[in-house]
């Protein structure tokens, strides 16, 4: 039986960074604490004026050979991905040769839904030596309180749409489908596929405008996999 990961966090963290702010502030985070950190921006992902002045290495989608031995170079145990990302192509990767000797395996991951390739990249990732953290483990600032953010309440109408909403999401995740639903008078009138949320929520105001969503409420709720 293989040993269990290490609980402690301790030397130099590394990211793989995707789009959006939330890298850097995972990053910012990170290193108040006194822990370096070790960015990898993705190239057609991250933002480069978002790491000009900061210490950084550009990595393309299926460079992980490069960033293993970088991070292992400089001490580093464990990785966090975290940032937005298209979901890629397996032809537009550009593999080194750790990826290359592991394609057959990259190629099985992307034959399925988000979550069933994100596993087996975290598998991969574990097997050569790291351990994957969720970025909430190492940079708890990041998550929302419990409750209403704004001056806004769900109405007990909202409560029950919402219950209506997370039994559908609980059913899906079961079968990697999406993360989100819209559902207006307990009628769920869109859920998340390939398009994503935006791509949801945009599909709902064209419902809207042709009139087949009559009523001006309704309620997103998006919520994690079961698994």
């Amino acid at each position: 039986m293989s040993a269990a990961p290490p609980t402690v966090t301790e030397g130099p963290l590394a990211l793989v960074c995707g789009g959006g702010t939330l890298p850097l502030a995972v990053a910012d985070h990170v290193a108040a604490r006194g822990r370096r950190v070790l960015l990898f921006p993705l190239h057609g992902a991250a933002d480069p004026k978002d790491y000009a002045g900061r210490e950084h290495t550009w990595v393309h989608v299926g460079q992980f050979g490069t960033m293993a031995r970088i991070a292992r170079a400089r001490g580093c145990r464990e990785i966090v991905l975290i940032g937005s990302l298209v979901r890629p192509s397996l032809w537009s990767m550009r593999p080194d040769w750790l990826t290359l000797k592991m394609l057959p395996r990259v190629a099985a991951a992307f034959r399925g839904g988000d979550n069933h390739l994100l596993s087996h990249v975290a598998k991969l990732v574990e097997e050569q030596g790291f351990v994957l953290r969720g970025a909430h483990e190492v940079a708890p600032e990041i998550l929302a309180p419990r409750g209403p953010l704004g001056r806004l309440r769900p109405s007990a109408d909202d409560e029950a749409d919402i219950a209506l909403a997370l039994d559908y999401l609980a059913t899906a995740g079961r079968f990697d489908i999406g993360q989100a639903a819209v559902v207006v008078n307990r009628h769920i009138v869109a859920v998340e596929a390939a398009e994503g949320t935006d791509g949801m929520l945009a599909r709902v105001a064209e419902l809207r405008a042709m009139g087949r969503i009559r009523a001006p409420k309704g309620v997103l709720v998006k919520a994690p996999k079961p698994q």
